[in-house]
């Protein structure tokens, strides 16, 4: 088996497949010539009809075949590259359909960076300078590990039976690494080595067997092959302004093998995760929606205000929160809930000596270690970050006294949907509580809160006694917008239906070129993906407006 690793590591092997790909690109730039000589060839036969000169209809024919035959290809390239699942609705491509990929890579472009002091530079070597110099310093860890206040965050969390951490701590097996390539999209992004899951779903039959002797040989050894511990750092912009670097999301391209070995893992605790995360946590835990959070919320603040209840609600802002947690904190915690040590070892190989290659502009940096964060494109991620953050979660439950709930003894605390926290207080003392456990809890797992980006509003009558908060923020009566809904007051929720019609006209006018084109299914697709999706997730939680 060592020896099928030591092969699998080895960089001739994955570059002497990815070098058949130059084929591919050498198909590619024959395609693109061939599409201008008959471009040239058409227009030449056209002229000569219109001048009165007969005889070339078949062949004109023949050219436009010829040449529908080819955009086809180059469509279905477009397709891929534009990241739709797919083409079957479409009846024929168009230049506005190529222009969507082109988008789609546009807002990837940095055009300009702030500097911690806040310069703005401009410069391409510039921006790459202080881009590169930005993500070392958010992936070099900051832990200290303070274990008294390690220990005070673990206590209270529960812990999986015995018999429940054997099942999953057991020997990879080759199925489950088939069944997790099934699972997985085609047309995605490959890592560094360029293989992407169709390569391995077509030749399954013969590397299957190989692919599985490598990822048991790594889980022994501790570590992966060099290819599977090295990401490309892609940037997706966020909301706000896109000189600051911390509204770019990073996301890990992997290499397949790595990504099998990942989402073959992730299968196995989807089964115990009910049982160790609350209720009041909806992120990556089976049969739990983000719509049990927001109806909470909004029922939170309609309770409220009916009856005068004095309640604040605090939205946390996590900075940077999966990038930030700490390797050691997550493998303690994965402890504490009672994972097997042979399971939390074959996580442990997934961050073992892992680097990144960030990609800015189109240009590839130096590789660079990271020492922290749960990598985004992992498909353990979720449930890793649902799992690290829980004993934060646990500690405000039980130190919080919340929103009483009229007529019972019950308390509402928080409302969680992975890092989108909302904190229920009724009192300064609460407050003064939830920020000594959020410091705390930041010491330990290095987690920070963005104070400038988070919110909170009162409902009822405070009068005098408004609690005083954190890092400049300031109370609001009308409400904030949290996982895409608007909640608050009547004039506050009217937000949810403002420019909506804009929206989707907006949306559906992009494809007034292509949509005649295609079918009615395709039709049926454009709208319910484009604009109904729009307006379900609001009709799902909030009244529309009166006609």
């Amino acid at each position: 088996m060592g020896e099928t690793w030591t092969w699998w590591m080895s960089p001739f092997l994955k570059y002497q497949i990815k070098g058949k790909n130059k084929y591919t690109l050498n198909v590619t730039r024959d395609i693109v010539r061939s599409l201008k000589a008959l471009e040239i060839e058409i227009v030449k036969l056209q002229r000569l009809e219109a001048t009165g000169e007969r005889g070339h209809i078949e062949a004109l024919k023949s050219k436009k075949a010829k040449m529908k035959d080819l955009l086809d290809i180059t469509a279905q390239g477009a397709l891929v590259r534009s990241r739709f699942k797919s083409a079957a609705e479409m009846d024929a491509p168009s230049k506005f359909f190529f222009s969507l990929e082109q988008k789609n890579g546009q807002k990837r472009f940095i055009h300009a960076v702030r500097t911690e002091s806040g310069d703005l530079l401009s410069e391409p070597t510039e921006i790459h300078k202080q881009t590169v110099s930005f993500y070392l310093k958010l992936y070099s860890s900051e832990w200290s590990g303070a274990q008294v206040v390690e220990d005070s965050f673990l206590v209270g969390l529960p812990k999986l039976s015995e018999r429940a951490a054997r099942e999953l701590d057991r020997e990879l097996m080759l199925e489950e690494l088939h069944e997790a390539l099934q699972r997985m999209e085609n047309g995605r992004a490959s890592g560094i080595d360029g293989l992407p899951a169709e390569f391995y779903n077509t030749f399954w039959d013969v590397i299957g067997q190989d692919v599985l002797d490598v990822l048991r040989d790594s889980i022994w050894r501790g570590e992966l092959p060099l290819s599977c511990r090295r990401a490309v750092l892609t940037l997706l912009p966020k909301k706000g302004d896109l000189t600051h670097l911390k509204n770019w999301r990073p996301i890990s391209l992997l290499c397949t093998d790595c990504k099998l070995l990942s989402k073959a893992l992730a299968s196995r605790p989807t089964k115990v995760m009910e049982r160790l995360i609350h209720q009041d946590q909806t992120y990556c835990v089976p049969d739990r929606s983000i719509f049990n959070n927001v109806y909470l919320i909004r029922d939170i603040l309609d309770v409220s205000r009916l009856l005068g209840l004095k309640t604040g609600l605090i939205f946390l802002d996590q900075e940077k929160a999966f990038d930030r947690d700490e390797h050691e904190h997550l493998w303690k915690v994965l402890e504490t809930f009672g994972f097997n040590p042979g399971f939390i070892a074959m996580i442990r190989v997934l961050y073992c000596e892992i680097e990144s290659v960030l990609k800015v502009n189109g240009g590839l940096c130096a590789p660079f270690k990271v020492l922290r964060g749960i990598r985004q494109g992992c498909a353990l991620s979720g449930m890793l970050y649902t799992l690290a953050i829980e004993p934060l979660l646990n500690k405000l439950r039980s130190h919080l006294s919340g929103f009483k709930v009229p007529h019972t003894n019950a308390s509402i605390c928080l409302s969680a949907y992975a890092d989108d926290l909302v904190v229920m207080i009724d009192s300064q003392k609460d407050l003064n509580v939830l920020t000594d456990i959020l410091n705390d809890f930041q010491v330990l797992s290095s987690a920070k809160v963005n104070w400038a980006k988070s919110e909170a509003i009162l409902v009822g009558e405070w009068g005098g006694e408004r609690p005083t908060l954190p890092g400049g923020l300031v109370w609001k009566k009308d409400g904030f917008k949290y996982l895409g809904v608007y909640l608050g007051n009547n004039e506050f929720l009217n937000k949810n239906w403002e420019g909506s019609v804009e929206h989707v006209k907006g949306r559906l006018s992009r494809w007034k070129r292509l949509v005649p084109k295609m079918s009615y299914r395709g039709r049926t697709l454009v709208i319910n993906n484009l604009a109904a999706s729009f307006l379900w997730h609001k009709l799902a939680c909030v009244d529309p407006l009166p006609s």
